[in-house]
């Protein structure tokens, strides 16, 4: 995900079940959010193929 420029957390680091993520962001512009999401789809699309 770091290549992708976004970071999440697996679940299980925060006890929950593995199948979950954290999500945290800071301040984004309106232009910035689906750019953030295209990234996070990328990078979650590289871990579950």
């Amino acid at each position: 995900s770091i290549e992708e420029g976004v970071i999440f957390t697996p679940g299980s680091i925060l006890g929950t079940k593995s199948d979950f993520m954290r999500l945290t962001y800071g301040k984004a512009s309106d232009e910035e959010i689906p750019i953030g999401i295209k990234r996070l789809a990328k990078a979650l699309g590289k871990i579950t193929s």
